[in-house]
């Protein structure tokens, strides 16, 4: 890591060296539209979150969360290690959600509240109301996530 630096507080990398059309103190990587930061060193490409945890921690867990659901925000403040699970606990609804809220999906009488956990789907109701079935959703989400979850 001699070849950059990294400032904990903003999660930024900066270049400590000039090279490849780059000065000294440049912004290392960049932002892919997925909204993770990648980095390339030496001919390799990685995350800017994974090598933030590797400076601070000096290893790399098999996953590592963004707490406010941030890819982009690298500060070691907003990086936890995670299983993946946990990791998925974490994560928003999906783009293509009806309801727009984790979880909850639309049914012919009302609406479903569903989750998953170590990759097996768990009805949790159907429910009148989209509040009730996110009511039901953000419970359980506690209960089988802890901190992590995020409805």
């Amino acid at each position: 890591m001699e070849m950059l630096s990294y400032n904990a507080e903003t999660g930024e990398f900066k270049w400590r060296i000039t090279g490849r059309g780059r000065g000294k103190n440049a912004v290392a990587g960049h932002v892919r539209g997925d909204g993770y930061c990648e980095l390339f060193l030496n001919g390799n490409r990685d995350y800017a979150h994974r090598m933030a945890w590797l400076y601070v921690h000096g290893y790399i867990p098999s996953e590592i969360d963004h707490i406010d659901n941030n890819p982009s925000n690298n500060s070691i403040a907003n990086l936890r290690e995670a299983t993946r699970s946990a990791n998925m606990g974490n994560s928003r609804a999906k783009v293509k959600s009806k309801t727009g809220i984790k979880g909850v999906h639309p049914t012919r009488w009302g609406f479903s509240a569903q989750i998953t956990k170590d990759r097996k789907i768990l009805h949790i109701g159907s429910y009148k109301t989209v509040e009730d079935a996110k009511e039901a959703y953000d419970k359980k989400a506690l209960e089988l996530f802890g901190e992590f979850s995020n409805g």
